[in-house]
This record gives structure tokens, C-alpha cells and sequence, in this order.
């Protein structure tokens, strides 16, 4: 390959390995160390049952905990503690009042240096 003698593309080609070079490092590896126990694998979602949920290990800063079906502690589907250890307890929807509250309900902790954890609960349709 013949080099160019314009100098523009000289430029354009030291900008392009710059900006290559300090874009593409690689996402820092958490620092903390999280795990998540859940008390039983299923409930029958009838707005009163409940799975214990306990989450261990090193957390970095503020924890959060979510799930896509029931609610923590009548708080919400997501809240946030401290530090861990930390247990709460995941309440069931009412299944015969919800036609979405049946199914799997997802389980995800984690840390704000993105460590994390996850469980799972069968909600079941109830009569």
C-alpha cells in the first residue's frame, strides 16, 4: 500500500486509532458478591402467600431487589437497602383478580457495582 500525502487523511486516521484506542476498554468486573436464597419454588398467587427471600455476600453500596410479579413487603415490586445481609419476603398477587399475576416471578438483586444475584417463584393460579 502506497502511504497518502494528505494530510487530512493522515489526521482522520490518527483520530479514528484515538478514539479506538480510548472507547473499547473493557467494563470494570463488580466488586461486590452477592447471592440469593428463596425459602419454596412456588405459592399459589393469592394475594397472601409469600416466599421468604435472603440475600448474602459483599455488597458495594446501595442494594436493590425487583421482581416482575408480586410485591416486596407491600412496598413495590422494586426496593433497596443498605447493605447485606438482608432478607424480605416477596407477597404474592391475587391470581383471581389479575389474569397477568400467574406465571414466574423473577428475582434480581444487585449492588451499585453491578454484582448480582437472581431467583425465581411459580406464582399458581388459584380457583
Amino acid at each position: 500500500m502506497i502511504p497518502s500525502r494528505d494530510p487530512m487523511a493522515s489526521r482522520r486516521l490518527l483520530v479514528t486509532a484515538l478514539f479506538l484506542l480510548l472507547g473499547c476498554g473493557t467494563d470494570p468486573a463488580p466488586q461486590g458478591a452477592l447471592s440469593l436464597t428463596v425459602s419454596t419454588t412456588a405459592i399459589d398467587a393469592n394475594g397472601v402467600n409469600f416466599a421468604v427471600i435472603q440475600v448474602t455476600g459483599t455488597s458495594i453500596g446501595r442494594v436493590s431487589i425487583r421482581s416482575n410479579r408480586g410485591s416486596f413487603e407491600g412496598m413495590g415490586n422494586l426496593i433497596f437497602f443498605n447493605k447485606t445481609p438482608f432478607s424480605t419476603m416477596l407477597v404474592s398477587c391475587d391470581s383471581r383478580t389479575s389474569s397477568s399475576c400467574a406465571g414466574m416471578a423473577t428475582i434480581d438483586v444487585s449492588d451499585e457495582s453491578l454484582a448480582g444475584a437472581g431467583g425465581q417463584v411459580m406464582f399458581r393460579q388459584v380457583p
